[in-house]
């Protein structure tokens, strides 16, 4: 088998206390079964610390004060645990985050949530295009799937769509979506052929299913829905309250940013179409996702929040896609939409 990776994967690190959002802080922290028997075989004073900061449960958290902070994390924002066990002794949640693993046929693809800034930062504030690096690891061989390999090959075309500089980035979205209508009435046909070149160019492009999407009356029904969802902070409640989606309609779309975001959105979700083959809404929401983001963040420009694109977006990644409820409301409302 494989590991697929976006090329600055490798060039993470935490920043440990440094971060200004911390991923101890607002986030129930689930212990895994061999970290917990781990756990319960420690002796001496700090074994029973531990124990006491340990809510018992399948599975079993870490208790969390009443601000919202891992019982374990000092007031320097630094974890107890690593500091007295070492990091072999952090449970899976923590040793991986941000990170995250799928498994598609003969290969794993790994990457970095854009929760953490540090991850979002390597990957939105970057100039050039994000280039994916393959690796042998030693695990068992699995059959090669031509269905995964299908939709490998349609997502490489949907990446290339999103990296094509020629074009301004709404051009590029309106590509995306003309490109995603093709090849879902391609699997609707069960039809499982695709060119392996770029075939945008010869398709009809509806530029009307992106306008609709971004009007200023579609954007406040889905901001409406987005604060239906289950929120973690007021602070995305408040961001989705005072967005303006008449502004956000108007104004440009910066073309990196959103060409990396873009991508980021499609090598993390799209490959799910895989198991039900709905493609399209999939394609959807990862615009919806970046259209969400723009106007949250554009809203904020001018409000005392000042917060910047990016943390919009690590925002957003926090209370969203580490919710697989919000995801699946989200999907469900573009099927019926």
């Amino acid at each position: 088998m494989k590991e697929r990776v976006p090329d600055y994967y490798r060039d993470f690190s935490c920043i440990g206390s440094k971060c200004k959002d911390n991923c101890c802080i607002g986030w129930e922290i689930d212990i895994d079964d061999y970290s917990m028997d781990q756990y319960d075989q420690l002796s001496g004073k700090f074994a029973e610390k531990l124990q006491n900061g340990i809510i018992k449960g399948n599975p079993s958290v870490f208790k969390m004060k009443e601000n919202g902070r891992c019982v374990f994390l000092n007031e320097k924002n630094l974890c107890e645990i690593y500091i007295h066990l070492g990091e072999s002794a952090l449970c899976e949640i923590c040793t991986q985050h941000p990170r995250f693993h799928n498994c598609y046929g003969n290969f794993i693809e790994s990457g970095l949530g854009i929760a953490c800034e540090t991850a979002a930062k390597l990957a939105l504030e970057r100039e050039n295009p994000i280039v994916f690096k393959e690796y042998p690891i030693e695990t068992e061989q699995k059959t090669e799937d031509s269905i995964i390999a299908w939709f490998f090959r349609v997502r490489n075309n949907l990446i290339n769509i999103i990296q094509n500089r020629f074009h301004p980035i709404e051009h590029r979205i309106k590509n995306l979506l003309s490109y995603g209508i093709y090849i879902q009435q391609l699997l609707n046909q069960k039809n499982d052929t695709i060119d392996d070149i770029i075939i945008a160019e010869n398709i009809e492009r509806d530029e009307s299913i992106f306008e609709k999407m971004r009007e200023a009356h579609s954007m406040e029904l889905w901001l409406d829905i987005y604060l239906q969802l289950d929120i973690m902070s007021d602070s995305w409640k408040k961001l989705l309250e005072n967005a303006d989606p008449l502004k956000s309609c108007c104004k440009k779309m910066n073309d990196i940013f959103y060409e990396q975001l873009l991508v980021y959105f499609m090598f993390r979700h799209l490959m799910n179409a895989s198991e039900d083959f709905n493609i399209i809404d999939r394609i959807k929401f990862c615009v919806l996702s970046c259209l969400v983001i723009h106007c949250v963040s554009d809203s904020c420009y001018a409000s005392a929040n000042h917060i910047q694109e990016i943390d919009a977006a690590r925002l957003y990644s926090k209370e969203i896609e580490y919710s697989d409820e919000n995801i699946d409301s989200i999907l469900e409302e573009l099927l019926f939409s």
